[in-house]
């Protein structure tokens, strides 16, 4: 496993937030170069397509860090159907 991932309650941030997610690089990973710049780009792309639905509001990033959106339900089973691999038809 590549990171841990907390739930955070909002109590002093924006009202409108209800709560966070708080990924953090796991502490058994060399925390290098590498492995800052991988997290860095994460963070960027989040940034970058934050006006999109399909990605989550990212809050924050630090080294090796991001504060994103909480979302209340487990969507893996709607964003990797089946296989993962997208079909012919699709």
């Amino acid at each position: 496993e590549y990171r841990d991932v907390f739930l955070l309650k909002n109590h002093v941030v924006e009202p409108d937030i209800e709560g966070m997610a708080l990924k953090m690089l796991r502490w058994n990973h060399n925390h290098n170069h590498m492995q800052f710049e991988m997290i860095r780009k994460d963070a960027l792309v989040m940034e970058r397509l934050s006006s999109s639905p399909r990605i989550i509001d990212i809050y924050g990033h630090c080294a090796f860090s991001i504060t994103v959106e909480a979302l209340d339900k487990e969507v893996e089973e709607y964003v990797v159907p089946g296989t993962g691999y997208i079909t012919h038809e699709d």
